[in-house]
């Protein structure tokens, strides 16, 4: 037993170690070669069993979560950059304006995450004999001086990503010249990684420090384990559940995301998000959803096999849809001299249709099972002998949310649809009557129907925001 206590010690300070590695590391823009995200996941993950028992842990572990998925964003966000500069190589204030975006709202979340991950750990330290949490690391007079070192490497961190970006943005010499770039940018680039490098690398030192004084001392997890004797059994598995329940609502906030299309024209307008990742998403969510409460267990059954179906009917759709846009492109359409090219794309738009069916059942079986939910673990259950009023308008409120929630994601897949369907009959649209040769652009049957299909996926996104928000107050308070 004393083994397996000193193994799982090990474990954690080895994963902590490749935390602070993966994060010490200053970034070129948005380009990170250690991804952050490994270590920011990997610390809330440590986190997540402290968090039940302590304060602070939860806020801190809030926020390494959100600054892994906004370091992932940078991927997508790379994409774009990257095909924007495609079409016009000289445009560096693109790179400008999304590095000085995040590295804002990266900031603000590292701060928040340090001084919460401190605040735990000193509380745990007062509170405990695990005296190394608030004992000064050999090099500092107090423990305080590491929380201001890792929120003075946060700002730097942030900043040297994002400041030297601001020496390419474009700008107009003697009122006639339009010069992009500076020549000074290479020297400050290399100046701000070198910076970087020593910060982060005193700063990892000292982190490492800390790290193995707790370890040494091995009384982390006795000082857990005495908070919790405060928490009775009952309510502790009630916080487990909530959580594994809100976990649960933000993969899908995360599959609302998803419904957004990303396609470029030199990509072939090969649409970047795949309908199948949605499917991926949501369905995981929906299966674990559906296992929640007894009053749901039955449609487990038909989730599984709805979602199997529309994640293949989703693959299927996007096969087609990509063979059709490489081989031949909606062009063909326009001038329709290509048989092949219209048999290939009405394919696609037969399979759109019933991946749009599967997915509207999707919809369907959400709504079934979060009814279920409502009716029956939110409030008194209409079975209940002391069932009143109020609890009946209490859960008319929250099924006419969820109706609302259900109807815009069978709307944005709708508007999908028909898009794709108006793309049989194109047409050709002068972008700018007034340049020689009228440079025109291809649109679907109705030009405008592209701003519906981006403005119901962002309606969706924003109610599902607060939707599974809502559902998470509910619970919380339950």
């Amino acid at each position: 037993m004393e083994q397996n206590s000193k193994n799982s010690k090990k474990s954690v300070y080895g994963l902590c170690v490749i935390a602070f590695i993966t994060i010490f590391n200053p970034n070129i823009n948005l380009v990170d070669f250690l991804p952050d995200f490994v270590g920011f996941f990997i610390l809330a993950a440590v986190f997540e069993k402290a968090s039940l028992y302590a304060p602070y842990f939860e806020e801190a572990r809030g926020a390494l979560l959100k600054l892994g998925a906004l370091s992932v964003l940078k991927i997508p966000a790379l994409l774009i950059i990257l095909s924007a500069r495609s079409q016009n190589t000289n445009d560096n204030d693109i790179v400008a304006l999304m590095s000085i975006c995040f590295a804002v709202a990266e900031l603000i979340l590292l701060i928040s995450a340090a001084n919460h991950a401190f605040n735990a750990l000193f509380y745990l330290g007062q509170r405990s004999d695990a005296k190394a949490l608030i004992s000064p690391v050999k090099g500092m007079r107090n423990p305080e001086q590491l929380r201001t070192l890792t929120i003075v490497f946060s700002v730097a961190k942030c900043a040297i990503y994002a400041l030297p970006e601001l020496l390419k943005l474009t700008r107009v010499v003697d009122s006639t010249t339009v010069v992009t770039g500076s020549r000074e940018y290479p020297y400050v680039m290399i100046a701000a990684q070198l910076l970087g490098f020593i910060l982060g690398a005193v700063w990892l030192t000292f982190m490492c420090k800390y790290l193995k004084s707790i370890k040494n001392e091995g009384k982390f997890s006795e000082a857990l384990a005495t908070l919790r004797c405060e928490y009775p059994e009952e309510k502790l598995d009630a916080l487990k559940e909530n959580r594994s329940l809100f976990r649960t609502y933000s993969v899908f906030v995360i599959s609302a995301f998803l419904t957004l299309e990303l396609s470029f024209d030199n990509f072939s307008d090969v649409n970047l998000l795949p309908h199948f990742l949605f499917g991926i998403f949501f369905s995981v969510a929906l299966i674990r959803f559906s296992g929640k409460s007894h009053a749901t267990k039955a449609l487990k059954k038909p989730v599984l096999i709805c979602s199997s179906l529309f994640i293949a009917a989703s693959v299927i759709f996007y096969i087609f849809q990509t063979s059709f846009l490489t081989e031949f492109g909606y062009s063909t359409l326009y001038e329709g001299k290509l048989a092949d090219a219209t048999a290939s794309y009405i394919r696609t738009v037969i399979a759109g249709g019933v991946e749009f069916i599967l997915y509207v059942s999707l919809f369907v079986l959400f709504f079934l099972a979060a009814k279920k939910y409502i009716l029956n673990s939110l409030a008194l259950s209409p079975d209940s002998e002391n069932y009143s009023r109020q609890d009946e308008d209490y859960h008319r409120s929250l099924i006419r949310r969820t109706l609302i929630f259900t109807s815009l994601g069978i709307l944005a897949g709708l508007a999908k649809l028909i898009n794709i369907t108006l793309y049989i009959n194109p047409q050709m649209i002068a972008t700018d009557s007034s340049e020689l040769g009228m440079p025109t652009v291809l649109a679907p049957a109705i030009p405008w129907f592209g701003v519906v299909v981006t403005g119901a996926a962002v309606a969706f996104i924003l109610y599902s925001i607060y939707y599974f928000g809502m559902l998470k107050d509910e619970v919380s308070e339950k």
